[in-house]
């Protein structure tokens, strides 16, 4: 996940066409929060636009316990003359938890590394252009233990960290699952433990 306090992404697809001489670059923006979902995506892709002779892309997705999963692709094209065009754009715009995939129709004539370049950044930035991004903050799942006695004490401390509770279930001791901005994760870990004197158990997502 992206270290700043923020980060830009999108909740819809958006989709971008450009021209270079006699190639076509057609460029489209998804929101995805795993790998396989972008596996699934990019098949997709491949499937609509068969013909194309480059299905290029980048990647930026927010990995467990704040983790930057990137990857990018030249899918064919010479070495780091779309994939990574295409990511230094999303890095630039501070986009996360997107795939942004260029796809190319060659027209016979040929670009050169400096005319690809600047081509698949072109289609990366056009379709970015396009886009509505919206601004969200990094956030941590986790779930925490303890025993019934303790649910004010517990609640207290979430509250104060601003914590969003996804559930709790009730038996021998109490199970709560909830997430709090990523900034906000060790220091209410510390705080449930001291309010607890210990007796909670925090699992981090």
């Amino acid at each position: 996940m992206p270290e700043s306090v923020s980060y830009q992404t999108v909740n819809a697809r958006f989709q971008a066409e450009i021209r270079r001489i006699d190639s076509t670059f057609i460029a489209y923006l998804d929101p995805l929060e795993d790998e396989m979902s972008v596996k699934v995506r990019l098949a997709e892709i491949r499937t609509e636009h068969r013909a194309a002779t480059h299905h290029c892309y980048a990647y930026r997705l927010s990995g467990p316990r704040g983790a930057l999963i990137e990857r990018a692709a030249d899918a064919g094209e010479p070495l780091h003359s779309a994939g990574q065009p295409i990511l230094k754009t999303l890095q630039g715009h501070n986009l996360c938890d997107v795939l942004l995939t260029v796809v190319r129709y060659f027209g016979g004539t040929k670009l050169g590394i400096g005319g690809l370049i600047r081509a698949y950044g072109d289609a990366t930035k056009a379709v970015i252009a396009n886009a509505q991004l919206i601004t969200k903050v990094p956030q941590m799942e986790f779930q925490l233990s303890y025993p019934y006695a303790l649910t004010g004490a517990i609640m207290r401390v979430l509250q104060r960290h601003q914590a969003q509770i996804e559930g709790i279930d009730y038996g021998e001791r109490t199970t709560l699952r909830a997430r709090v901005t990523l900034t906000q994760a060790a220091a209410l870990q510390c705080e449930l433990t001291d309010a607890t004197s210990g007796q909670i158990e925090v699992e981090l997502g």
